[in-house]
């Protein structure tokens, strides 16, 4: 749990002045491309657990 504790504290920290730069528009809409990302990346997982399928064929 403790990576995520730290992502969210420097997420934090880094939206704030994401937030001062472009503007609350412009930063939700980089949140939710970077969401839609990684959605569209799981979805194209196989469901062995491995990145891309590159896994070990079972004897």
């Amino acid at each position: 749990m403790r990576p995520l504790a730290a992502l969210v504290t420097v997420g934090s920290s880094l939206t704030a002045r994401l937030v001062r730069r472009f503007g609350a528009a412009r930063t939700l809409g980089g949140g939710f491309a970077v969401a839609a990302a990684s959605l569209a990346w799981l979805a194209m997982a196989d469901g062995t657990g491995c990145p891309g399928g590159a896994h070990a064929e079972a004897p």
